[in-house]
């Protein structure tokens, strides 16, 4: 085919799963056996995967071949499907108990109706009778959660109160509230004493789980797959409810399989309660990571370097053909194979082993940078450089501004880059593993700017400490980059030094880790940053206290007698688990009566 059509063509392909038709996501996903069997696989499983890895294209690709096999279906997409409810889950004016709840509702109200449109389209399974009573069973859908108990005594008398307060939400739009409390009075010692007991959490679905499990059976498919798609577009919060319905009503039926798509580290599967009792799932128990996109399309975690060329070439080039025969298919032309479209395309396997690094393991990245590469070809076969300058080009102009509101994330990014160029290490760079989850890090990484390679890739032969093996973006040093891939085994000598008999190795393996101090974040960059809005405490007057702010997805927390003084940032999930933990009573301290 001429050169100049499939150049065209290129700048035609969806960029995203979302916009493609079901018959289109089967003929555009690239059918590698190892995906397929581990999609498949009938344990209760997570596709993990950064954004733009595939992981919509995956839970689409599944969830059309199984209604071809006859299985039944059930899609939800959670940045779609829960509507205009979506900004309450957010909102912390509300309770998380009426947060969480709407949410349940919300969520098994999606199952019901999928299952209702089955029925009323004639698919055999349960009467519609059956499936109303899901409706009529709602209200008991409830998450509920103690209010604090609390005691004081005086020398003469002592008193104690407790009281719960329970959501209910029915299937009409409306909200009711239950409250009960009572009342002792007795007689004490002399002295003052004030605490608080832990806030019970309890996760009721009433008639509701029988009610599923009756109708999943009446069901004649073999298989029901629920699949879950952009599960973070949850709050962390509630993620972990989430995971307690999935568990309590679905876990246990045997003919139904579960799939979430998630973002491994915006993700939250369980929280604690009480201690000892969560509410959630438990990877690894319960539900099983059973497929990592980040880490299968990157091909530069085997030492064999060869083979994860021919990996890499294989993967790409159907990626390429996939996408270009489903625009090719309205004139009734095709390619026919992985080799000639290459050869058609590309001056060279090199240019395609190029694509393969430019990408760091992101379809949709990939497919971006060989249609700018294609442009800048003038209708000639795409080379290396033109790769190279493509993905440059993507950097700057779409990946970078992510973070352009962002000074903290940017010099992070700047100093990273700094580090890497005065070593020359093909873009590669060590981070201790505890690092690697920092906010700021885990945000460069959420965006694109920087990939994990291989997690726990090498370890300190004195300290034993971890390091993880990650690498810039390729855009970021494309014109002064290698103009082949580097492989893995090439970095072996310099990285990998666990075995290593010499005494020294331990010292030169910590020179080449990246630690800076910004991972705890410079005081005068978060100062400088309007996009953060800071907070003293609700029941703080003055100038003084702790002050909070809220801004590029992390919580920042500094003492408001002296801002410029160190500073402390986590994650929202971790300040969320700390804010639960509070309401929880578990840093509490029991302060022993003043004597007289």
């Amino acid at each position: 085919m001429e050169i100049g059509r499939l150049l065209r063509a290129l700048q035609d392909v969806d960029k995203r799963a979302e916009r493609l038709e079901p018959s289109d996501v089967i003929a555009t996903y690239v059918n590698d056996p190892t995906l397929v069997a581990a999609l498949t696989s009938r344990d209760n499983g997570i596709i993990y995967g950064r954004r733009g890895a595939g992981k919509t294209h995956a839970s689409r690709y599944l969830a059309e071949k199984r209604r071809l096999e006859g299985d039944m279906v059930i899609y939800i997409d959670m940045s779609t499907d829960l509507g205009s409810t979506g900004s309450l889950y957010f909102n912390d004016d509300y309770p998380l108990a009426e947060r969480a709840t709407r949410l349940l509702v919300d969520a098994i109200s999606i199952v019901h109706r999928q299952l209702l449109e089955s029925a009323l389209a004639g698919a055999p399974g349960p009467d519609i009778s059956t499936l109303e009573g899901v409706l009529e069973h709602l209200s008991e859908v409830i998450v509920n959660q103690a209010a604090e108990t609390e005691t004081s005594s005086t020398d003469e008398s002592g008193s104690s109160s407790s009281g719960s307060l329970t959501l209910k939400i029915s299937k009409s739009p409306e909200a009711g509230f239950t409250a009960t409390g009572g009342t002792n009075r007795k007689q004490v010692s002399a002295g003052r004493r004030k605490a608080s007991g832990p806030v019970r959490t309890r996760v009721h679905f009433g008639a509701i789980a029988p009610l599923f499990r009756s109708i999943f059976g009446s069901i004649p498919a073999k298989r029901v797959w629920l699949i879950i798609d952009e599960w973070n577009s949850i709050p962390p919060a509630l993620q972990p409810y989430l995971g307690e319905m999935l568990r309590r009503l679905f876990f246990t039926i045997p003919k139904v399989t579960v799939r979430i798509a998630a973002i491994p580290q915006r993700t939250e599967w369980r929280a604690t309660v009480t201690p000892g009792n969560y509410v959630g799932v438990e990877v690894g128990a319960e539900i099983f990571p059973i497929l990592d996109l980040d880490e299968f399309a990157m091909f530069l975690d085997n030492i064999d370097g060869l083979e994860d060329e021919r990996r890499a070439f294989h993967f790409y080039g159907a990626l390429l053909l996939n996408h270009l025969n489903g625009v090719l298919a309205d004139e009734g032309r095709s390619v026919g194979s992985v080799e000639e479209l290459t050869q058609a395309l590309f001056s060279g396997h090199d240019a395609v082993a190029q694509l393969a690094v430019a990408a760091n393991g992101v379809p949709r990245d990939a497919i971006a940078i060989v249609a700018r590469a294609a442009q800048r070809s003038l209708g000639k076969r795409i080379t290396v450089q033109d790769i190279r300058e493509a993905a440059r080009k993507h950097y700057l102009t779409v990946k970078l501004p992510q973070i352009n509101a962002s000074p903290v994330q940017r010099r992070l990014l700047d100093d990273i880059v700094e580090h890497v160029a005065a070593r020359g290490a093909s873009g590669f760079f060590l981070v201790r593993e505890i690092d690697t989850q920092s906010a700021n890090l885990a945000r460069l990484v959420d965006d694109r700017l920087i990939h994990v390679v291989k997690r726990g890739y090498t370890r300190d032969p004195d300290s034993q400490a971890s390091y993880d093996l990650l690498r810039i973006d390729y855009g970021s040093f494309a014109e002064t980059g290698p103009p082949a891939a580097p492989r893995v085994r090439e970095l072996i000598p310099r990285f990998a030094v666990e075995h290593d008999p010499d005494s020294a190795a331990g010292a030169r393996l910590r020179e080449e880790v990246f630690q800076p101090d910004v991972f705890r974040v410079d005081d005068q960059v978060v100062h400088d940053d309007e996009s953060i809005t800071w907070r003293h405490s609700s029941s703080h007057t003055g100038n003084g206290g702790v002050l909070i702010g809220y801004g590029n997805g992390v919580v920042y927390i500094r003492d408001g007698k002296a801002p410029d003084n160190s500073l402390v940032v986590v994650g929202l999930a971790e300040w969320h688990q700390f804010l639960s933990g509070v309401k929880r009573s578990e840093f509490d301290i029991d302060y022993p009566k003043e004597k007289k």
